[in-house]
């Protein structure tokens, strides 16, 4: 049960924290102190759903939806576990970097960047973690699509445009082979 507590933890701190940017727009300050604060709380609850699992064994649960034949199945063995700490490590640290970092974001796209951070994070989590092959597709996906996003979040600068798009380019050359 436990297990169950941080992972919902995790995924709801990502999920609040993209969900209350809009009503923070002109509070920037209080935005990103919360946002970014929601990030490491998240990291955290990952890396003690990875910890959790090493103390114990494989943890796991499915959750129905409402689309036909697919069930959102989440399992956490050792190795899930183990890339669940990385990131978890190294995105809390990064959102504890990104308070000071996003300051001069302020009034330049600050709301969209740091939307589009909570997605990537969340998503790079979730891609560990799913056991459904439909719903890794998907958070695959869209870990790509927000990777991609925050990349060219400059899109004012060239280099910024063309790292973004080579970013695409490669992820799906590399993903696309044929047997």
């Amino acid at each position: 049960m436990e297990f169950i507590m941080f992972y919902i933890l995790m995924v709801a701190s990502f999920i609040v924290g993209i969900v209350i940017l809009p009503a923070l727009q002109k509070k920037p300050n209080i935005a990103n102190f919360l946002v970014h604060g929601l990030a490491v709380i998240g990291s955290f609850a990952a890396v003690v759903c990875a910890i959790f699992v090493f103390a114990t064994s494989a943890q796991g649960f499915s959750l129905p939806t409402t689309v036909p034949f697919l069930t959102v199945s989440v399992r956490v063995d050792n190795l899930a576990a183990f890339f669940l700490a990385i990131i978890g490590i190294v995105g809390g640290s990064a959102s504890m970097y990104a308070i000071a970092y996003s300051k001069e974001y302020f009034g330049k796209r600050f709301n969209t960047m740091a939307g589009f951070y909570l997605a990537f994070l969340l998503s790079m989590l979730l891609v560990v973690t799913v056991s459904n092959i439909v719903a890794f597709l998907i958070v695959w996906e869209l870990m790509t699509v927000f990777s991609f996003l925050l990349v060219g979040h400059e899109h004012e600068k060239i280099t910024s445009t063309r790292a973004s798009y080579l970013y695409l380019v490669m992820t799906h050359v590399g993903t696309d082979r044929k047997s």
